[in-house]
């Protein structure tokens, strides 16, 4: 494997005419992998169901210049959400202009197809037997410019995690880059299956999705560690489901919580 350096960048932090120097200068001292939106699950989502991905896709397109380019959405769990994320996350991207596909990577649930493309016959795994239909079976919504490409399986596949790796999905992907700015791919969840960290050294980029209140620790960090490959390519997390009224005590060192309980006033 090719070492890679990556890096935590914070730009909701950061005033955003800044960005593309940050970005110029992370790109000119060799930095691959860029990690955001660690801590901005309050920017994200501030209110339960109401998803603010505004400033992170202007970000995403910065350093997205200088090689980001392919994000998979994936999750430790199922029903996470990391379906409804990919998609809105997609959308909005879409919504901004730029030329973006939505591939429903989970060969498992398909989730993803049945919400978008219920009535959809083909889809991903013909592509990849014959890359030259891939306009017969991507779908375009009229609403948002999204390009989406449904998986159609009449019956499990035992082997989903050599699909989704395979050297066909390599060369799909080399040749979708040509076209999209950007490819968001739901995947399956990570510890269930393999699909996810066969999939991983195939794309760019990772976002991970976690259930306020539901994932464990210990389910989280044995999905990552699980995979070096998919540390090095975690581009942030999405807290999902998350109570604001609780956020609101997840605070600065020393914040006001601290003041009103910790010190005494004379």
């Amino acid at each position: 494997m090719t070492p890679a350096i990556g890096v935590c960048y914070y730009p909701e932090h950061w005033p955003e005419t800044l960005w593309e120097r940050d970005a110029a200068q992370m790109a000119e001292i060799g930095i691959v992998f860029v990690r955001i939106g660690e801590f901005a699950w309050s920017r994200l989502e501030p209110r339960p169901g109401e998803l603010h991905f505004d400033w992170l896709i202007k970000a995403m397109d910065v350093l997205g210049r200088h090689g980001l380019k392919v994000i998979g959405i994936v999750s430790s769990l199922p029903k996470e959400g990391k379906t409804t994320v990919a998609a809105n996350f997609a959308q909005l991207i879409a919504l901004t202009g730029h030329p973006t596909l939505l591939i429903d990577g989970d060969l498992h649930t398909r989730s993803l197809t049945r919400e978008l493309a219920p009535n959809a016959k083909t889809g991903l795994v013909e592509t990849l037997n014959d890359p030259s239909s891939l306009g017969y079976h991507v779908q375009r919504s009229k609403e948002t410019g999204l390009d989406f490409l449904p998986s159609v399986v009449a019956s499990r596949l035992v082997n989903s995690a050599d699909v989704i790796g395979s050297k066909a999905m390599a060369e799909l992907l080399k040749a979708l880059r040509e076209h999209y700015e950007y490819i968001v791919i739901d995947l399956a969840p990570v510890m269930p299956v393999a699909d996810s960290k066969a999939f991983s050294p195939l794309i760019d980029a990772m976002v991970y999705v976690i259930e306020w209140g539901q994932t464990t620790r210990s389910a989280l960090q044995e999905s990552i560690s699980g995979s070096e490959v998919l540390q090095k390519k975690l581009l942030g997390a999405v807290l999902n489901r998350a109570n604001p009224k609780m956020l609101k005590r997840i605070e600065a060192y020393k914040g006001k919580h601290h003041i009103s309980y910790y010190v005494e006033h004379a």
